[in-house]
């Protein structure tokens, strides 16, 4: 009994994969001379930061009690 193939089609030849790689560099590197890449970079940490500076003054103001704000991080384990 002979199984099926998952895949109907065949697989890309190396030549379909080395085009694709060489077409994605060329336009991640176009992306980095346009200036567009660092733009997104700049956006997507920016908005990070912002929620997570969100999520600090949610924690902090009225969330957590002032015992929690004042806490001590814990010791460190000594070394051997």
């Amino acid at each position: 009994m002979q199984t099926a193939h998952p895949i109907d089609r065949p697989a890309p030849s190396h030549s379909q994969v080395g085009q694709t790689l060489k077409t994605e560099a060329d336009d991640f590197q176009k992306r980095v001379k346009s200036g567009e890449l660092e733009a997104k970079v700049r956006s997507e940490v920016l908005a990070a930061l912002r929620m997570a500076n969100d999520q600090l003054k949610k924690a902090f103001s009225g969330g957590a009690s002032s015992e929690t704000r004042t806490a001590e991080p814990p010791a460190k384990p000594e070394e051997k």
